[in-house]
């Protein structure tokens, strides 16, 4: 007696419903973005920016920088990492509030250059009004006679001059400057022999 063939029907399986193509979507979408997140974090460094503009000679203190989270994507060795204290490091290049400090725009010291801190005393309406720490001038004199008459016209001192402090005292202000060390006696006589003006740089 012949069997009778058995016809084996193939199994369908439930089709997905939108809703769970919609739910993958979206878990997979949420792990591409959780994993650029992980890395974009992974290659977060420390930094220092600057609080507010410094010019180049500028002895920087720590009220003059903060530090910030960045992703320099692969530039970090540019830059300045915060675990390095670059206080007392010298600027030499004018800097701007924001900016991220990089390596090569301060030094332990400015080995091309001695500086010297000089003060002057300067009258009132002589020199900017708001004048702050690192801040450019330039030194001008008006060269005066003994009876207190001017003997010529204004001439310039010294130029792009850094302001390390003042000191308000009665109608003078005491202004300390770092120069150059071949400045300083171009200032002191100037100082001697005439009325100082204080000139400043527009922001």
């Amino acid at each position: 007696m012949e069997k009778s063939a058995t016809m084996k029907i193939p199994r369908r399986f439930p089709r997905p419903s939108l809703f769970a193509l919609r739910s993958t979507m979206i878990s997979i979408a949420l792990l591409l973005i959780a994993l650029a997140v992980i890395q974009r974090v992974e290659h977060r460094v420390t930094v220092w920016t600057l609080t507010h503009d410094l010019a180049a000679g500028t002895s920087l203190r720590a009220e003059d920088l903060s530090k910030s989270s960045v992703t320099l994507n692969g530039h970090a060795v540019h830059y300045l990492d915060a675990r390095t204290n670059p206080k007392d490091w010298i600027a030499l290049q004018d800097l701007f509030a924001g900016e991220i400090l990089s390596a090569r725009s301060v030094n332990k010291s400015d080995d091309k250059l001695i500086r010297r801190i000089v003060s002057i005393s300067v009258e009132e309406n002589h020199l900017p009004t708001h004048l702050l720490r690192g801040q450019k001038i330039d030194l001008y004199v008006t060269p005066m006679g003994s009876q207190n008459d001017i003997l010529g016209a204004p001439e310039r001192v010294a130029e792009a001059l850094v302001v390390e402090g003042t000191q308000i005292q009665g109608v003078h202000t005491g202004v300390a400057l770092s120069v150059v060390d071949q400045q300083v006696s171009a200032i002191v006589e100037a100082a001697q022999r005439g009325h100082l003006d204080v000139v400043g740089y527009p922001k």
